[in-house]
């Protein structure tokens, strides 16, 4: 233990991450009643297979209990008095026990895998729907190795403390009962003696098992910000080769794995104690135990039959009861678990459907935002008063500089968020009394950065629409610009796109998600930043592309680059500081000279040069048109 400390020490030095323990004493305080709690909705389905498992179990444990008395009988009425058939009897009947007895405990095994692999399914797919319905802060600021180790780590402890519940847990409380009843049937005064083994070994190891408990949920904690870590690196291995951060990296990590070292160590060990304890106050119990019986027999005051017996059953029970304590450590494990599972499955989800929520089929009138403003989570504003009436089958351009509110008010649109004050609303109906479902098939999204997932091209675009059939994705495909390249590649539509897309192009994966967003039919088209990660000549086909697909939709496409906004929006908004400065067409903003009219100055020239096919005028400070050639 000396090395420990300079080495923890070290550690929480270290980002804070090495804080002492001991501050989360509190989680020992009612973690038995957290793992019923938390198990106890995913079990009531199973309820009938719970029962019959349990059923089994006491079957066997009682068919067990006969083997001592069967143990005496052979020995004083058979052995001793040298009777054969009483020797004959009790061996058959034990044969038949054993067969018995491990009939029923094959049979007990199968529904106890059967009802674990159950439960956790459950929970597991519990998880996942409640993760999918968390706001998009959460994920942004959860770190996702976080969020993984629960589904990894969480349930593997959960699922093995399930596990041996019944040969851990459940079926030695069964075997501590039956054995101390018949020590006492056998002999009182031994079977007094002998019950001084539960305060031993329930008290004396009770400091020890309540620490592991706090060691458990640490463990789990350290777990996870090591998985953390390995992810982050993982994601941004480019990174780490383009600035040779290997050695900074990989000191990190080793940082992090000093934590878990140590704090996995105390946790390990103190578990260990536990067993240790409870085995040595077993031992010496029994010797005191075995002591008296010999001095009873020699007395002439019990019989061999009933020492031998009296100490197989004294020998059983003190197993069962060491079962029983070393089963504390996994239960720890599991709260531990379950708690940091209850991190995520408490958190609760900002956005859900009211009770009286509707559904609706379209947006034939407007979108408007009255008054609608948004705070952060520290209390700073990223949207003010912001008020917008969008037409329906309007081309609307939302422009600014990086960080003027464009996402973010997309991000309302999309109801991702809801305002802190204000509303929006679609043909008058407020969006929050709006079903998301209804909602969500109205809308075709394409963000700034285009995620694919890992299958075919075709599976991909088809996970826009609920039925979209081969004839609908192909027309998607060739709306995007992109069906004509799907048809020239040797497996067509089941060409698979790789983890993330990385078998395409940034241009190709972005064509796919408006592919995506097309087969759906969508009467609102959201674009955020579609063309930000293209290069010039990508760009301006993209774009293209998109604005021409907005006929006959409603289009609302945030962006800070005005190549291509000022010949197809009807409608610009230009935000700065999260709040809109200035609306209307191209020409009327360049008239007023005033935030559109700089920003679009900044960007002309520079756009000028790449022959983008993009009508685009030069104005001077003075407010004239420039010619060609100034």
């Amino acid at each position: 233990m000396q090395h420990d400390r300079p080495q923890r020490e070290d550690a929480e030095n270290f980002d804070g991450l090495g804080e002492d323990d001991d501050a989360d004493e509190t989680i020992q305080k009612g973690d038995l009643a957290l793992v019923w709690r938390f198990l106890a909705p995913f079990s009531r389905r199973y309820r009938a297979l719970g029962l019959l498992l349990l059923l089994v179990v006491v079957t066997e444990a009682v068919m067990g209990a006969f083997f001592p008395l069967a143990q005496r009988h052979i020995i004083d009425n058979g052995l001793i008095a040298n009777d054969t058939d009483v020797i004959f009897f009790v061996l058959v009947f034990l044969a038949i026990s054993a067969v018995v007895v491990s009939a029923l405990g094959f049979v007990a095994d199968f529904i106890n895998a059967r009802l674990t692999v159950d439960v956790i399914g459950d929970i597991r797919e519990a998880m996942q729907a409640h993760i999918l319905r968390l706001p998009v802060d959460y994920h942004q600021s959860t770190p996702r190795g976080a969020t993984l180790s629960r589904f990894g780590g969480d349930l593997q402890v959960i699922e093995q403390g399930l596990v041996e519940v019944v040969p851990w847990l459940i079926h030695p409380m069964l075997q501590i009962i039956y054995s101390t009843a018949l020590m006492f049937y056998f002999n009182v005064a031994l079977g007094l003696l002998s019950a001084l083994i539960f305060p031993i070994m329930l008290l004396l190891p009770r400091r020890i098992a309540e620490r592991t408990f706090v060691l458990s949920y640490a463990k789990r904690q350290r777990e996870a910000g090591l998985l953390a870590n390995v992810q982050e690196t993982l994601g941004a291995a480019t990174i780490v080769k383009a600035y040779q951060l290997d050695r900074v990296r990989t000191r990190r990590f080793g940082q992090l794995n000093r934590l878990w070292r140590f704090t996995s160590f105390k946790a390990i060990f103190v578990g260990s104690m536990v067993e240790g304890t409870a085995f040595a106050a077993l031992y010496m119990l029994h010797v005191v135990v075995f002591a008296v019986g010999v001095w009873a027999v020699h007395s002439g005051t019990m019989s061999l039959g009933t020492l031998v017996a009296f100490e197989a059953l004294f020998l059983s029970m003190g197993e069962a009861l060491a079962y029983v304590t070393q089963f504390v450590p996994r239960i720890a494990a599991a709260a531990g678990s379950i708690r940091h599972i209850s991190e995520l499955t408490e958190t609760v989800p900002v956005i859900a459907d009211r009770a009286d929520a509707v559904a609706i089929d379209g947006c034939r009138k407007q979108i408007e935002f009255v008054n609608v403003s948004l705070a952060n989570a520290d209390a700073r504003f990223a949207l003010i008063e912001i008020n917008l009436t969008i037409t329906a089958g309007m081309r609307v351009a939302i422009v600014g500089a990086s960080g003027a509110g464009k996402s973010t008010l997309l991000n309302l649109l999309m109801r991702f968020k809801d305002p802190s004050s204000g509303s929006i609303r679609i043909d008058g109906h407020d969006l929050r009394d709006i079903t998301l479902a209804s909602y969500s098939a109205m809308i075709g999204y394409v963000p700034q950065e285009s995620t694919l997932f890992d299958g075919t091209i075709g599976a991909n675009i088809a996970l826009g629409a609920r039925q979209p059939g081969r004839a609908r994705i192909d027309a998607a495909a060739s709306l995007a610009g992109i069906g004509s390249y799907i048809r020239t590649l040797p497996k067509g539509y089941h060409t698979q796109v790789g983890e993330l897309g990385s078998a395409l192009s940034v241009g190709q994966r972005q064509r796919l998600a408006i592919a995506r967003a097309l087969v759906r039919n969508p009467q609102i088209l959201v674009l955020d930043e579609p063309t930000s990660a293209l290069d010039p000549t990508a760009e301006a086909h993209v774009q293209e592309t998109l604005w021409q697909l907005a006929e006959g939709r409603t289009l609302v496409c945030a962006t800070h680059r005005l190549v291509g906004v000022a010949n197809n929006a009807d409608l610009i908004v230009m935000m700065q500081n999260g709040a809109i400065v200035e609306t209307g067409s191209h020409a009327a903003l360049l008239l007023a000279k005033k935030h559109y009219w700089q920003l679009w100055n900044s960007q002309a020239g520079q756009s000028s040069h790449h022959g983008l096919g993009v009508d685009i005028e030069l104005w001077n400070a003075n407010g004239n048109l420039l010619s060609d050639g100034e």
